[in-house]
C-alpha cells in the first residue's frame, strides 16, 4: 500500500508503544500525510452492562424460594441476559462483573422476612434479607456480588418470604431489578 511502514503517533509527538491501549479498548487512528495519529489517546472502553426489571406482578408463596420473572430490559449491551425464557445472566468467559439485584414485596406483615438471593447455577451464591418494619410495608432487600465468568455459569434473582400468606411483588423498574456491569 502507499502508506508503507509509518510510526503511530500519540499525544502530538510521542510514539505509540505496547501497553498504551488497554485490552478491550477501541482506538481511532488517522493518517495525516506523514504519520498515523492516535485520535483518542485514552482509547474508548467498550462498556458491557445489563439491567432487567419485572413488568408484571408476581405472586410469591410463603415459605418457598421463587425465581423472579424479569421480562423487560433497560439495557443489555452484549446480549448477556435472557429476558425471554430463563431470566438469567451468563457472564462471558474471563470477564469479571459486579452484579446486583433488588426485590420488593407489598404488604408484608410486621416482623416477617423477605430475602433476595443471587443464584449461581441453581443454588444460592449471595443473600440479603430485610425484616418488615411495620405491617403493610413495602419490603425491599438488595443483594450484590463480584464474579468472574466462565461462559457457562448462570446467575438468577430469587426471592423468599415467610409471611403467613402469599405476597405480590411491586412492579416497575424502580422496585424489582437485576443488573450488572463488567469491571
Amino acid at each position: 500500500n502507499s502508506l508503507g511502514a509509518k510510526t503511530i503517533v500519540k499525544d502530538g509527538t510521542g510514539r505509540l508503544i505496547a501497553g498504551d491501549i488497554p485490552a478491550g479498548h477501541k482506538a481511532i487512528f488517522q493518517y495525516n500525510g506523514a504519520s498515523i495519529v492516535l485520535l483518542n489517546p485514552k482509547a474508548i472502553l467498550t462498556p458491557k452492562f445489563f439491567e432487567a426489571y419485572e413488568a408484571a406482578t408476581q405472586s410469591i408463596a410463603s415459605g418457598l424460594w421463587t425465581k423472579v420473572v424479569l421480562t423487560s430490559e433497560l439495557y443489555d449491551a452484549d446480549n448477556v441476559f435472557d429476558s425471554a425464557t430463563n431470566y438469567r445472566l451468563i457472564i462471558p468467559n474471563g470477564e469479571t462483573w459486579y452484579i446486583y439485584g433488588q426485590v420488593a414485596l407489598d404488604s408484608v406483615a410486621d416482623g416477617k422476612t423477605v430475602i433476595a438471593s443471587l443464584y449461581l447455577n441453581g443454588g444460592s451464591y449471595r443473600e440479603n434479607y430485610q425484616v418488615a418494619p411495620s405491617s403493610g410495608s413495602l419490603t425491599t432487600p438488595q443483594v450484590w456480588g463480584i464474579r468472574t465468568g466462565n461462559g457457562t455459569d448462570y446467575f438468577e434473582l430469587w426471592v423468599y418470604q415467610n409471611d403467613t400468606v402469599s405476597r405480590n411483588t411491586a412492579i416497575g423498574k424502580q422496585y424489582i431489578f437485576f443488573g450488572g456491569a463488567k469491571i
